[in-house]
């Protein structure tokens, strides 16, 4: 058990507590911890790798406590970080989800790619991690990062361009289906027109090569934050347009009585 988790248990469950806040103290406590590792200010891969252990380890440890739990479909589809973080309800996904949030506390920036397996996506998940020499492939379900002949991290790319020899280094028990045939960062399709309109705004306006390679998962990693700004810049657009309603209708009420005055005096 890691130092920054308090085992709990009541009523025959079992609960593990972080300290802090309960949106972010989670992944604050285990950055402090990540951090006291290191004597010094250790290299951005060294980090990296250090989270990816980590994250496995702990969603390792819970997944069979929650493997059997059912979420309504609401929690299923909203909810912050660290309930992937506490439950690891979502498997792969919720490793990818809990490691990119994580990382974010180093000021890391990250990208979350879904896998084709048997011609499908999404039949597994993983991260990236962008350093120094570009984006490196981490797969927080079996604790796996590459390394390139030259003895640094490598992509996705890299991966896919000789999985013969990457597959070397997985684990005894990785599952072979997840051999990168294919990858894609944001189902375009998932919200019919919406999505599909904003890919091609993006592709007008950044290019496609770049749109292809945006995970927009990675903007949503604080649901309730980003929820709560959508819903404060729509209380304020609101405000401002019932405002500027009310002050266009009060200067056209006054520049009325002044025409009528105008003419009032014209008369006389």
């Amino acid at each position: 058990m890691f130092p920054f988790v308090k085992r709990v248990h009541d009523c025959g469950n079992t609960f593990l507590l972080f300290p802090g806040s309960p949106r972010t103290g989670n992944f604050e406590s285990i950055a402090t911890y990540i951090k006291s590792k290191f004597g010094t200010e250790p290299p951005k891969d060294s980090i990296i790798v250090r989270a990816l252990k980590v994250t496995h380890d702990l969603g390792t440890q819970r997944r069979p406590l929650f493997a059997h739990q059912k979420f309504n479909t609401l929690v299923s589809m909203i909810h912050p970080a660290t309930f992937d973080l506490q439950t690891n309800a979502g498997a792969c996904g919720s490793h990818s989800y809990a490691l990119s949030r994580l990382l974010k506390e180093f000021d890391i920036e990250t990208r979350i790619a879904q896998l084709t397996v048997k011609g499908q996506y999404a039949g597994h998940m993983v991260g990236e991690a962008k350093t120094q020499d570009g984006w490196v492939l981490l797969d927080p379900s079996y604790n796996v990062y590459y390394m390139k002949p030259s003895g640094k991290l490598a992509s996705i790319a890299d991966v896919q361009a000789d999985w013969e020899h990457y597959s070397q280094q997985t684990p005894a028990h990785y599952d072979p289906k997840y051999n990168y045939e294919g990858v894609r960062y944001t189902n375009w399709n998932k919200i019919p027109v919406l999505m599909p309109a904003l890919r091609k705004v993006l592709t007008w306006t950044i290019g496609s090569e770049k749109t292809e390679t945006i995970s927009l998962r990675t903007f949503f990693l604080e649901k309730y934050r980003v929820l709560f700004k959508l819903t404060l810049s729509l209380y304020l657009t609101i405000l401002t347009k019932l405002y500027w309603k009310r002050l266009a209708r009060y200067f056209s009420t006054q520049l009325s009585r002044l025409k009528d005055r105008k003419a009032t005096w014209t008369v006389e």
